[in-house]
């Protein structure tokens, strides 16, 4: 059997790039009437080139993050008629929670020669947001810039949001463990406004335990994720300026937009992307900033529901699965755009 397109992912399913980019356009595609499925691959490298030359002939094969070596891309060829190159990560920089070593620090070599050899030997390349972009186009002008998309069936408003009792709308943050360094003095600037706010931390709580004696402490859960979201008025999107921060895709402020909360966001990365200042959230580029926007949307009902409106409709008009997938499948050469 020859498939339309076969993705090759990193990992499984529970990997956000899978769940969030490739299981919906499989879901689409197949909807679509095409041929599409989606592989792991393998981690060890000679078992990977003899998995590579079994895999069935695709049209397309579209592999989401892994680099390939220079042999394996050959080996890959030869199962297709095009390849295309998928990417939601900077690659090429640091997590956030690796201590530096001369093992790190080679592997963070290796991976940036892979990247610099695949991106002009594939046909096509999809990032997820124009800053990963940029990279690829040191190495090739065309590249496609495609969002990671959001189920805005899922992740929706709540039916109404009535006024809070005590008058102080919830500013709140959900997010990982990676995510808090930049968290804390964000917090500290908003404490002394206990009297116009309430401030949520959503997190797993072992990781949150710093911000105890500055907000309260929500436990993140998958079942709670959306009703939590929906409790908030305002989300706070800090981003420490560092280049795998920068590369990040955003999913996590559009999450928050979807559910109609008003982002209040660092001047980053995919923030800048996504939130046009003033009119669908707030842009913050210095420390006093946090404040004087959370307080100016705290103290403005009128505005609050305003801006909520336009980050939802934004959300569904621009980052919505089903306009992802119709750009994914046009730059892929399945749709005319």
């Amino acid at each position: 059997m020859t498939l339309d397109i076969l993705f090759l992912t990193q990992s499984g399913e529970t990997l956000p790039s899978v769940r969030f980019r490739v299981l919906p356009l499989v879901a689409d595609g197949s909807a679509r009437g095409l041929a599409v499925d989606w592989r792991p691959v393998p981690k060890f490298f000679l078992r990977r080139l003899f998995w590579l030359a079994r895999l069935p002939r695709s049209t397309v094969v579209v592999v989401q993050k892994k680099l390939f070596s220079t042999l394996e891309l050959a080996v890959l060829r030869k199962r297709c008629d095009r390849l295309a190159f998928d990417y939601d990560d900077a690659l090429w920089a640091a997590h956030p929670g690796e201590s530096p070593s001369p093992a790190s620090t080679r592997r963070l070599r290796k991976a940036r020669k892979r990247f610099a050899r695949m991106i002009p030997a594939v046909d096509v390349v999809l990032a997820a947001s124009a800053h990963l972009a940029g990279e690829a186009r040191k190495l090739r002008p065309e590249v496609v810039v495609a969002p990671t998309p959001i189920d805005t069936e899922v992740y929706t408003p709540p039916a109404s949001r009535p006024a809070p009792a005590d008058g102080r709308p919830l500013v709140g943050w959900m997010g990982a463990a990676w995510e808090l360094s930049a968290l804390g003095e964000v917090l500290k600037s908003l404490e002394p406004h206990s009297e116009r706010l309430r401030l949520n931390v959503v997190a797993e709580r072992r990781f949150a335990e710093k911000c105890r004696t500055l907000a309260d402490l929500v436990a993140w859960s998958p079942e709670d994720e959306v009703a939590l979201l929906r409790e908030m008025d305002i989300g706070l999107h800090p981003l420490d300026a560092d280049e795998y921060r920068r590369g990040k895709c955003g999913f996590r402020l559009l999450r928050c937009m979807a559910c109609g909360v008003v982002p209040v966001a660092s001047a980053v990365g995919v923030n800048l992307e996504i939130v046009e200042h003033g009119r669908d959230g707030f842009l913050v580029e210095r420390p006093e900033q946090w404040a004087e926007y959370v307080l100016r949307l705290a103290d403005d009902p009128g505005l609050r529901a305003d801006m909520a409106r336009q980050a939802r409709e934004k959300v569904e008009r621009l980052y919505r699965r089903g306009v992802f997938a119709e750009h994914y499948w046009a730059a892929l050469g399945f749709l005319d755009e």
